[in-house]
């Protein structure tokens, strides 16, 4: 912390008097490596094809009525244009999406743009998905993919081929979510099961015989090969490299506007985003605290969701998720892991004030927009210890930031650019 503190005020101090925006957003550039995303190249348009069909396809569900692009829609970003997803039972898509006789879920549907990127390798809100870039292996809630000797090893060297592997081990876990996917009837069935039932299911159609023949001639096609499929097909579809952001630190110094420079300036400074949005993917992948309103269900059926924690209990994590990329984010509204915050507007201001957030946040226009979808309001936690114990674990890089009311909308105009 206190190392970028004092990058930053080097940074600052050092602006000569006349020197231009461009140059001094060129030091930001280059001293936190905001570089252009490269463009993933189609390597095999037959496995991207297939990928498609599965992300598509409703026989990943047991229950038989949700697939991968029921929640991750490319109409609104890859993610979804409620605040929290809906489970196997909800009926329809998109805005149009209800609980029916679903189950209201935890978490916002995550957006996939850019997270099949070599760099990204953690993957779900609370980074319960990990390809370990230094150990070279598996860290997920299922042990037998883990570590450096895993028991399910045929499942692993399949998922090791793919583009990128934490995504395709990402794809396993809804297919196995009771709530997500599976539905009722399966309660007796451990994961490992559960992926050879749904394979077998997928088997059973023919196109999918002769398409998995082709791509993977005479192998034994497991639960790893659907995911690869899967992920190779977001990786190459869903990506963004050519904002005008991206535009930008190619050499193009009129692909900003004054007022988006002005924004990332503010996104470089007043506003400390860079903190954590650095590197080409504009995230350091570290999961933190920022005092998100608590919006329920939650994992408790209260309101209640304390992050990476909930899978992994040690205290340091409590109330803790990973720090998202964030190009695209014009589509991906609702924003945070419960989506509590409806417009970048409305996340600017939490940033801004944090503490004002939390303490005042009341849920009243989002429950009124979205009251058909749940059947009813969501639950707002107002419970002063669930609150005080959100705060007393907030990251140390979340501050009030006193941003005019011309920083807040500059910085927005660049948040739109990305």
């Amino acid at each position: 912390m206190k190392g970028f503190v004092s990058l930053l005020l080097i940074l600052q101090s050092s602006f000569a008097f006349g020197e231009t925006i461009d140059e001094k957003l060129n030091k930001y550039i280059q001293n936190f490596s905001l570089g252009a995303l490269s463009k993933i190249e189609e390597t095999n348009p037959k496995l991207t094809a297939l990928g498609k069909k599965l992300f598509q396809d409703k026989r990943l569900s047991l229950a038989g009525d949700t697939s991968c692009q029921t929640c991750h829609s490319p109409s609104f970003g890859t993610a979804e244009p409620i605040p929290l997803s809906l489970g196997t039972g909800a009926t329809s898509e998109g805005r149009g999406r209800r609980v029916s006789g679903g189950t209201i879920l935890a978490r916002n549907t995550p957006s996939i743009i850019n997270k099949g990127q070599p760099g990204i390798f953690r993957q779900f809100w609370d980074s319960r998905v990990v390809w370990h870039p230094r150990a070279q292996h598996f860290i997920t809630p299922e042990k037998g993919l883990n570590g450096d000797y895993p028991e399910y090893f045929e499942i692993v060297d399949v998922l090791e081929t793919a583009v990128n592997k934490s995504l395709a081990a990402q794809a396993l876990f809804p297919m196995i979510s009771k709530v997500e996917m599976v539905g009722p009837g399966y309660d007796n069935l451990s994961s490992k099961e559960l992926w050879d039932l749904i394979t077998s299911n997928i088997l059973e159609v023919e196109e999918y015989q002769h398409a998995f023949e082709e791509i993977y001639p005479n192998e034994k096609i497991n639960i790893g090969h659907i995911a690869v499929a899967i992920s190779h097909f977001e990786a190459i579809t869903f990506q963004r490299t050519n904002t005008r952001y991206d535009q930008y630190l190619r050499g193009n110094l009129q692909a900003l506007t004054e007022n988006e420079k002005e924004g990332f300036l503010v996104f470089s400074e007043e506003g400390r985003c860079i903190r954590c949005h650095f590197g080409e993917n504009l995230t350091n992948q570290v999961l933190h605290n920022v005092v998100v309103p608590p919006l329920g269900p939650g994992i408790d059926g209260r309101g209640h969701d304390r992050g990476a924690y909930e899978n992994d209990p040690r205290e340091h994590l409590k109330y803790r998720f990973v720090v998202s990329p964030l190009r695209g984010i014009k589509d991906t509204a609702p924003y945070f892991h419960n989506g509590s915050m409806l417009t970048l507007d409305e996340v600017i201001e939490h940033y801004n004030q944090p503490f004002n957030s939390i303490d005042h946040y009341l849920a009243t226009e989002l429950n009124e927009i979205f009251r058909q979808t749940y059947n009813g309001p969501l639950l707002v936690d107002r419970t002063p210890y669930r609150l005080f114990a959100i705060k007393k674990s907030v990251s140390p890089i979340i501050q009030r930031l006193g941003l005019t009311e011309k920083q807040k909308q500059d910085l927005k105009s660049f948040l739109l650019a990305l």
